[in-house]
């Protein structure tokens, strides 16, 4: 009988599902019992597939920490491409809130984020992918973004990935609605900005970097208050 057209949709879902239940059950594994006591057979017996079929979508242990860091450079590259023909600092500003609020409702966020802070192991291998993930998202700033230096994708590449991190601790520290922290976050970088500037001089690029994140409509709704 010959395949139906949608049997590479439902393979595709499959597997899929599969990546997730043995990410998922790694987190939960990691979160209970420890980063560097937790095996890959632990892992597998307990997402309920065979060693062999673990190594068929992940490497290794390492592999399975940074899946979350791979889906998020893909969010950021999409945010980045679907703000093409803005100022940068206004594209790093969407990419900052785009992942923001996805990472947030994400169940397994918090879990995640004390694995990474309390184990050295986990925390390198992050650390190891974010170089790749970083390229990634310059390629895209880049591809839309004005010819203002050989620099540039770079930087707004590795401001944006600050920019997160400092979203993130500060929200796993005091969870609490997202859209303040990165308010709070986006402000006090373009504070620190325009200090920046104005001691240099360059007036041009303070300008710049004050239109699109000047004050976020939030903080002004909040600082309006009696």
């Amino acid at each position: 009988m010959p395949p139906r057209a949608d049997d590479g949709s439902l393979r595709l879902k499959k597997q899929n599902f599969v990546r997730s239940e043995i990410w998922n059950t790694a987190v939960d594994l990691f979160a209970e019992q420890g980063y560097d006591r937790t095996t890959v057979d632990d892992i597998a017996r307990a997402a309920g597939v065979s060693r062999r079929t673990f190594f068929r979508y992940f490497s290794s242990k390492d592999d399975v920490m940074v899946q979350a860091t791979d889906t998020y450079g893909d969010l950021l590259v999409a945010a980045v491409r679907e703000s093409a023909g803005t100022e940068p600092l206004q594209i790093v500003e969407r990419a900052v809130r785009r992942l923001a609020a996805f990472v947030v409702v994400q169940p397994r966020a918090r879990p995640a984020m004390r694995i990474v802070q309390e184990s050295p192991s986990a925390r390198g291998a992050q650390l190891s992918e974010y170089a790749a993930i970083t390229e990634r998202v310059a390629k895209a700033f880049a591809a839309v973004g004005p010819r203002s230096g050989a620099h540039t994708p770079a930087l707004l590449a590795s401001v944006t990935f600050v920019l997160l991190d400092e979203v993130f601790r500060t929200w796993y520290a005091r969870p609490t609605e997202i859209d303040g922290i990165v308010d709070d976050v986006l402000g006090a970088f373009v504070a620190l900005a325009g200090t920046g500037g104005e001691r240099t001089g360059r007036r041009t690029a303070r300008s710049t970097a004050r239109r699109p994140l000047r004050r976020p409509a939030a903080v002004a709704r909040r600082s309006d208050r009696p």
